[in-house]
């Protein structure tokens, strides 16, 4: 195409280049919405290398990586870290593979529930028999773990409290009622990383005197506390390896 002229006013011809618009390659070019960048920043999704290792994760970081066989996700606290299974694919990819690691269970046990029996069961308790629910927290501060009861107003059908910093584990009492999670501890447990517990169907004769279920949850997903099967409980027992959650309280 020849190039296009127009006569300037002295009578100068200058020619104009026409102008041609540069496409984007999508894969190597994009550039991303400061929203989309944030979201990335604070939230990535890692593949595994086949060949390397993954950079370390960050203290108070979360992230997902895709690795051989599946999702998985990653999160780094001060009192522990772990890396869970989020799903599987449905084959096998050309990345690394990657194991589950559960560093919350010894938290859990040797540090949540010692406080749980002493500090809190007893208060639950005592809203229990007023058929009242019940909230409070374990917290990690100055290299410890604590009790932290916030201050909440509390019903037989909810509990509205302050949310407290560094939490490690949010327990609940639904007194009389069995446990379960409810529509409003999903939205609850939505954000943040923590071990939530919830008791339930309280009776004072009975020991311990109320039922429990456990759950991790890492900024939005879920992963249920399973108590081991009567067979893993008496290999283990035999290996003094293991106490059972209803077995700490």
């Amino acid at each position: 195409m020849p190039p296009c002229t127009h006569t300037a006013r002295l009578g100068v011809t200058r020619a104009v280049t026409p102008h041609i618009r540069k496409r984007r390659n999508p894969l190597t070019d994009t550039v991303l919405d400061k929203r989309d960048a944030s979201i990335q920043k604070h939230f990535p999704t890692l593949v595994m290398p086949k060949y390397g290792t993954l950079p370390p994760l960050e203290m108070h970081k979360t992230r997902l990586v895709i690795a051989r066989d599946g999702l998985y996700i990653q999160t780094m606290k001060p009192w522990a870290a772990l890396t869970k299974k989020v799903c599987a694919l449905p084959k096998l990819l050309p990345y690394g593979p990657l194991e589950e690691t559960d560093h919350f269970i010894a938290v859990l046990e040797e540090k949540v529930m010692p406080i749980v029996r002493e500090e809190m069961l007893p208060e639950a308790a005592r809203y229990a028999e007023k058929g009242k629910e019940w909230q409070g927290f374990v917290v990690f501060e100055d290299g410890d773990f604590k009790y932290h009861l916030s201050k909440f107003k509390a019903t037989c059908s909810s509990v509205k409290y302050d949310v407290p910093d560094n939490i490690v584990a949010d327990v609940h009492s639904h007194h009389s009622m069995r446990p379960f999670w409810s529509g409003t501890d999903n939205a609850d447990d939505a954000g943040g990383v923590k071990i939530a517990m919830v008791l339930g169907s309280y009776e004072p004769a009975k020991v311990p005197a109320f039922d429990m279920k456990l759950r991790y949850c890492i900024e939005g997903f879920f992963f249920d506390y399973e108590e081991p099967s009567t067979e893993e409980i008496l290999e283990d027992l035999i290996q003094k390896k293991i106490t059972t959650i209803r077995g700490l309280i």
